[in-house]
């Protein structure tokens, strides 16, 4: 049976101001205009028997009651889905507030109940509308290399996916596209602090929607990642434009190899595991006596943690199988080496891997692979700043990467 493939998206801008997400401002961040809207866009994919749907959101992350409230709301309008992926696209120019912890406030701003419903009946009604808009369509999976369009802002010699991938699904109305790549969303963030903004994901979409067709952005394995940043650019209009057209080009070859999706089956499968909170370490283990120093600053973030996380967060990996094609989600700003063991693992199972999404589902914190937390802060302070906080930021031990691929394997095993 050919796959049925549908689409939806919902505007989910709110009404100036509201808080913005991302960065750490004392008073908090609060939208003073909007560059350009945020949605939320979804695709469901249904074999006949069972239907999936991924649905991809400009906001900085998900955190499980708002995955749990967009999940009860599509059940409620009577949709079954086997399986559902919610992304965010992980822009630092969304809005905020839709996290009620003590800690999360620093970085989301006041908790609003209003803003938390918008979201979860706009985010839900995309997938309703996916779900409902199945038609017939071909699929083709394509990617390639995009050098220099992002690189690792933990240290210059650290590890990097440049994969830009796209699946072309094509249906009676037209073309459709869903992309995927790994960089931090922050252009906006950067240049223009108090603007709302989908950012580069957002440009990506718009031009490939020209042609009257779709598109969706994914977001890869962009924890410690930056997108290309030259140091001639300082305008927040110019440096889109310049990474817009850039990745688009790379997108143009991925597509022009594309081959067709193998197979006309779907499925998915989620491996939850449950971690705890501990103790961060700042440094690499040969440089304990740093963290030894450091001990009241690292108690004080465990304290954080806890207070934003909970003691023991869940971390769900979930599956969607489209054919031989994966996407997989994970519940964390999830670093590139982390990222291509997925790949590795996938490509093993006999799949090929369209995207290993950062910001799924829920939010554990910043994860690598452990061999990442022993490359040593290196000069620049940039660098060394991102080092210490990402490390800072691995609220849940320095083995959740590893854990991460294990639960890739068992899902895809499923």
């Amino acid at each position: 049976m050919t796959l049925k493939v549908g689409f939806g998206h919902t505007d989910l801008t709110p009404p100036l101001p509201f808080p913005l997400a991302g960065v750490v401002v004392k008073g908090g961040r609060e939208a003073t205009r909007v560059r350009d809207p945020l949605f939320a866009r979804a695709m469901a994919v249904c074999d006949g028997e069972r239907t999936i749907c991924l649905v991809s959101v400009d906001l900085l992350t998900f955190h499980g009651a708002l995955s749990e409230a967009v999940r009860s709301e599509i059940a409620a309008a009577g949709v079954q889905l086997e399986a559902l992926l919610l992304t965010a696209t992980h822009t630092h120019s969304a809005p905020g507030g839709y996290w009620d912890t003590p800690s999360t406030v620093a970085f989301m701003g006041p908790p609003q109940r209003a803003l938390f419903d918008h979201l979860v009946q706009g985010i839900a009604a995309a997938a309703i509308t996916a779900a409902g808009d199945l038609r017939p369509a071909r699929l083709a999976f394509g990617e390639t290399a995009a050098p220099a369009l992002n690189w690792n802002r933990r240290h210059p010699a650290g590890a990097i996916d440049d994969t830009v991938s796209v699946l072309r699904v094509e249906r009676d109305d037209g073309l459709h596209r869903v992309v995927s790549f790994g960089a931090h969303p922050v252009i906006v963030s950067e240049h223009d602090p108090l603007t709302a903004s989908a950012d580069f994901p957002g440009e990506i979409v718009r031009a490939l929607s020209s042609d009257g067709g779709g598109a969706i952005y994914v977001s890869g394995s962009l924890g410690g990642v930056s997108p290309l940043w030259p140091d001639h650019v300082h305008d927040a209009e110019a440096h889109l434009a310049l990474v817009r057209d850039a990745l688009l080009a790379r997108i143009r070859v991925a597509e022009a190899g594309a081959t067709p999706v193998v197979g006309e089956s779907v499925a998915g499968a989620t491996v939850v595991r449950r971690l705890k909170i501990t103790t961060p370490r700042l440094f690499p283990s040969r440089w304990r006596l740093l963290d030894l120093v450091a001990l009241p600053a690292r108690l004080w973030l465990r304290r954080f943690m806890r207070r934003g996380l909970g003691e023991a967060p869940a971390a769900p990996v979930t599956v969607l199988r489209i054919g031989d094609l994966i996407i997989a989600g994970f519940p964390a700003d999830m670093g590139p080496d982390v990222g291509l063991a997925a790949r590795a693992v996938t490509s093993a199972a006999g799949y090929r891997l369209f995207a290993a999404a950062s910001h799924s589902n829920d939010f554990v914190g910043y994860v690598h692979l452990p061999a990442a937390y022993e490359q040593p802060p290196t000069r620049g302070e940039d660098y060394a700043f991102m080092t210490i906080y990402e490390n800072a930021m691995a609220a849940c031990g320095r083995d959740v990467g590893r854990g991460f691929v294990e639960q890739l394997r068992e899902a895809l095993s499923r």
